[in-house]
């Protein structure tokens, strides 16, 4: 083996630190995919447990609980397929958003009237006036 750094000199050499190169992309591509499978892996389990509060509180009915049960099931047992498809709209039907929206709405209401606050003759907390 020669001692030289020229590429045009070692043909095998060069070749091989092509190769290294693609291994370092094809790594960074596997560890960027496995980063998106995690973030939706958190988002999945956030709004799992919004839903295990929320059945906790009776704020949500079971049946529409059950209306997602298969996607749910379907996710967790072929996320990691090279054909899955998942569904965007997963959790849509529950309008968890809104509900979550209210909950919050009524404890800062709930907060600022406990207070000491009073409520204007329309029902609606001075904070929601201005």
């Amino acid at each position: 083996m020669c001692n030289c750094d020229r590429r045009q000199c070692c043909p095998i050499r060069s070749r091989g630190m092509g190769l290294g190169r693609s291994l370092n992309v094809e790594k960074q591509d596997r560890i960027d995919e496995l980063k998106r499978l995690i973030e939706r892996h958190r988002y999945h389990i956030r709004m799992l447990e919004t839903i295990l509060r929320m059945l906790d509180n009776d704020s949500i009915p079971v049946d529409a609980i059950q209306k997602i049960k298969d996607d749910v099931e379907y996710y967790i047992d072929s996320c990691q397929d090279p054909d899955f498809e998942e569904n965007e709209f997963l959790y849509d039907d529950l309008d968890l958003d809104d509900i979550r929206e209210r909950a919050l709405k009524i404890h800062s209401e709930d907060a600022f009237l406990s207070s000491g606050a009073k409520s204007s003759p329309y029902g609606l907390s001075p904070a929601v006036l201005f």
